[in-house]
């Protein structure tokens, strides 16, 4: 069994996932999940394009086996109509993996039920609701692009960015992340967006450093523990347009330290 390219395959009703060997999807195939079905684990395979798309609303589907789930192109949550459908990144050992872009629509929420995470070639889009758990979004471009993160009114915990010769932007509403903004390669600018961005715990490189370069907005470090800011290794700038560093806990005396190891500037043009 085997869906071509730019075709296809729509489950409905309380259709299952085809069982069997040898079934496979074209890269830019569609696979489109479109049951009634009000409790269903989404099979982990390799798709084309992956579009979950329950029929009616009030749905809990989970991806819940350990294994990667492979999308050569892009996913999508919802279909902007059905409301109250949840769709649960249950297993903390599995990866979703994209190539493409990430779209939570209008009524879906897409929830991490604990340490999970979404690897995105592409862009970020939500219009409906990202449940954040402790996990990560990995921004990791496959293929060298400029790209745009707008999580609407949700949060992040976590965010990485990497991936060589890429870069992403905070699009149009505030980038709020928990816990950490990992910066190893590529760029984190205003390419494709000028929202403000806020980070309320380290902002650092990985085991490489990336680049900041923000001519818009203001980067709010709003420290609620003891947090490093600043490059780590490399000799690459980090701009701001206005950058915010304050201490955002419940008790005073946060300490914010810029890490030993790199040789790169701070600089704020605003």
């Amino acid at each position: 069994f085997g869906v071509s390219n730019s075709a296809t395959f729509e489950m409905t009703g309380a259709a299952t996932f085809p069982t069997g060997s040898g079934i496979s999807f074209g890269a830019t195939s569609t696979e489109r999940y479109k049951q009634t079905t009000d409790s269903l684990t989404i099979t982990a395979r390799k798709y084309g394009n992956l579009e979950l798309k329950p029929a009616d609303g009030s749905n809990t589907w989970s991806f819940t086996t350990a294994i990667t789930t492979l999308v050569s192109g892009s996913m999508t949550f919802g279909d902007g109509v059905q409301t109250g459908n949840t769709f649960n990144h249950a297993s903390a050992t599995a990866l979703i993996n994209i190539t493409k872009n990430l779209w939570i629509l209008s009524g879906a929420t897409y929830t991490y039920t604990s340490a999970q995470v979404t690897n995105v070639g592409g862009s970020w889009y939500n219009l409906g609701t990202f449940n954040r758990g402790s996990g990560a979004v990995r921004f990791h471009g496959i293929n060298s692009g400029t790209y745009s993160i707008d999580n609407g009114t949700s949060r992040m915990v976590n965010v990485i960015i990497d991936s060589s010769g890429s870069t992403w932007s905070p699009q149009n509403n505030q980038l709020t992340i928990t816990n950490t903004l990992t910066v190893t390669n590529g760029t984190f600018n205003n390419t494709s967006g000028s929202a403000d961005v806020k980070v309320q715990g380290s902002v650092t490189c990985g085991t490489t450093c990336g680049t900041i370069t923000m001519t818009a907005g203001t980067f709010y470090h709003a420290a609620s523990a003891a947090a490093n800011f600043g490059t780590s290794t490399g000799a690459g700038d980090w701009t701001f347009n206005n950058l915010n560093i304050y201490d955002s806990s419940a008790v005073s005396g946060v300490t914010v330290t810029a890490p030993s190891g790199g040789s790169g500037s701070t600089i704020v043009s605003g």
